[in-house]
């Protein structure tokens, strides 16, 4: 894919020196797991360039609940989603739902950095 680094590590708490250091941020299937997504957010925004994009998949409410699924935290709708990103300082965000009605649906949210 040509990417230079890949990180894997707790987003809640991001080295300091990462501070503006990066063009872009995913993640896919972590934001339910998180006990503080608002502070998660946060720290991704934090360590984004200006203009920098984060784009993260997490399943629904229609999805995954945490009665289904203990180590979840949240399944948050799309209102709750762009709440968080729009809170946590985020522009421009978009949440979209994907996948078939019959089946668990999932939420894309994409974000850019002021």
């Amino acid at each position: 894919l040509g990417l230079e680094h890949v990180y894997y590590l707790d987003a809640h708490l991001l080295p300091e020196e990462w501070s503006g250091e990066f063009d872009g941020i995913m993640g896919f299937q972590f934001l339910e797991h998180s006990p503080a997504p608002i502070i998660l957010l946060l720290e991704v925004l934090r360590v984004l360039k200006p203009s920098g994009m984060v784009y993260f998949e997490t399943p629904g409410p229609d999805g995954f609940t945490t009665a289904e699924s203990l180590h979840h935290f949240t399944c948050p709708t799309r209102v709750q989603a762009e709440g968080w990103l729009l809170k946590s300082g985020f522009v421009d965000v978009l949440v979209e739902e994907s996948g078939p009605t019959d089946a668990a649906r999932h939420l894309g949210i994409y974000g850019v950095k002021a």
